[in-house]
């Protein structure tokens, strides 16, 4: 019998919903230059909030196609209709390059420990964007899902980047936040970690418990994503579950699902904290910061 984790797909829309044709990620484009094109956008984006499933539908959505100026701001569009549109900072070293997905449009590159320090320091701002804190970016009880294309860069073999180290693609709160927190990271050797903290009592009290998905450090093949190559994330949490899986592109096949062990029940993760993309938030160290291209992010939970 094949193992379910080397299952091959016949393309990458069968992973998760949220990815668009080439034509119509153009259409979803957010252009800044006037008002009006930003209200048609944001017009158009009203179709990524339709119900992808029977129990999940898209919050938000950034194409990462563009970093516009708005008000003296560099911004990252948001598609949705509530427009939560993300920030750089003013001296960002994140830009604009080649795309990931497979949909026509473009990427941005974070450099992260790869900016060229040679000693694995980095800005606190500079090499992320920040989404604004939304009630509906929390994944509370579930279901919840992250769906993120990455490409990222060769990490192994840095001195500076510990074994244990995990590279942030995006978080939401920290270990010590009140409410919990949820990360989707990668390890030096380019395993995925899916990583939800959350309360585990349903009554008054709150206990909190970490609960993580990710392939074993076994040396396996298939079990790490490949460097410099595009790939499609999704971690998810249901019923208390954490999922892990994810698309590779070149060798379309896809990996997973890999799965906490803790049995499935009351779970919920909710806290006031921004969603950070590209490194962990306020800090400078290279051991939380990706290096690489990210694409088409999209959070999706239950209305």
């Amino acid at each position: 019998m094949r193992d379910e984790r080397d299952a091959v797909l016949s393309g990458p829309d069968e992973l998760v919903p949220g990815t668009r044709t080439r034509a119509s990620r153009r259409r979803r484009r957010v252009i800044f230059a006037a008002a009006a094109a930003l209200a048609a956008a944001i017009a158009v984006g009203a179709a990524a909030r339709a119900t992808t499933s029977s129990a999940l539908a898209v919050q938000g959505q950034w194409l990462l196609d563009e970093i516009a100026n708005v008000d003296g701001k560099n911004v990252a569009a948001d598609a949705t209709p509530d427009a939560n549109h993300g920030t750089l900072s003013e001296t960002t070293v994140v830009s604009v390059q080649a795309p990931v997905a497979p949909d026509g449009g473009r990427s941005f590159l974070f450099p992260g420990w790869n900016d060229g320090s040679g000693d694995g320091t980095v800005d606190v701002e500079d090499s992320a964007l920040v989404l604004p804190h939304a009630d509906r970016f929390n994944p509370g009880a579930g279901p919840f899902r992250i769906s993120v294309w990455v490409r990222p860069a060769d990490s192994r073999g840095k001195p500076f980047l510990a074994k244990t180290d995990t590279p942030n693609v995006i978080q939401k709160g920290m270990f010590q936040t009140p409410g919990g927190q949820w990360k989707l990271s990668l390890f030096k050797d380019l395993r995925p970690l899916c990583m939800f903290r959350g309360d585990v009592d349903p009554g008054a009290g709150v206990t909190i418990e970490t609960r993580r998905a990710a392939p074993r450090n076994d040396g396996r093949p298939g079990r790490y994503l490949r460097p410099w190559k595009p790939h499609r994330l999704e971690c998810s949490l249901e019923d208390g579950v954490v999922t892990l899986r994810w698309y590779d592109l070149e060798a379309k096949v896809t990996r997973g699902p890999y799965r906490s062990p803790q049995p499935a029940g009351y779970f919920s993760v909710a806290n006031t904290a921004p969603v950070w993309v590209g490194k962990k938030p306020n800090d400078t160290t290279a051991g939380d910061t990706y290096s690489g291209r990210i694409d088409n992010l999209v959070i999706l939970s239950a209305e």
